[in-house]
């Protein structure tokens, strides 16, 4: 039983270090957008965002983005074009939710948007175009099916176990005391 446990222990340790998904949300004075983040788990409460698309409208730069991932993160780098530094960070249980170098996003033809914070609740749209308003940003993660497909089985697994035992026990008893059994 103590190795049943230990396996679905560590199937569920390693489940949790894969990439989790967030969605986001933001919208300030003529700009919008949505999206979703892949990230990975850098320390409890920090991720890494490894990748990710933005549907923006409004603003200097829209349409369909992709994350520019920071190679060098969790460091600042500068944007391909040099107009931001940014360091691709979120802290979903944090405010703020992501640092002053922020999560940066292009459209594939030099046009760069990059969502970051001055601070708590102190968010900022910014785009290479100098177009640059406040907004509300709102990430939450997304549940992940896979831990439940693990979880579901290995459930299933220790109850069979134990069912098998108890069954195996009676077995045993009607053996050794018959008269007991039949009363």
């Amino acid at each position: 039983m103590k190795r049943i446990l230990a396996a679905l222990f560590l199937t569920l340790a390693a489940g949790a270090a894969h990439a989790q998904t967030f969605v986001f949300s933001y919208v300030g004075a003529g700009v919008s957008g949505s999206g979703t983040l892949t990230t990975t788990l850098l320390a409890p409460g920090q991720y890494a965002v490894i990748g990710g698309t933005d549907v923006a409208t409004g603003g200097g730069v829209n349409g369909t983005l992709t994350l520019l991932v920071n190679s060098a993160s969790p460091n600042e780098a500068y944007s391909p074009s040099g107009y931001f530094l940014y360091d691709d960070l979120l802290f979903p249980n944090g405010d703020p939710l992501v640092s002053n170098g922020g999560l940066l996003f292009g459209n594939g033809a030099g046009g760069e948007v990059n969502l970051y914070s001055n601070g708590p609740d102190d968010y900022v749209y910014y785009d290479n175009t100098g177009y640059n308003v406040p907004i509300t940003f709102d990430p939450s993660m997304v549940p992940e099916p896979a831990a439940f497909a693990i979880f579901i089985p290995g459930l299933a697994g220790l109850v069979h176990i134990r069912r098998r035992r108890r069954s195996g026990s009676d077995a045993l008893q009607a053996s050794r005391y018959p008269e007991a059994m039949k009363a």
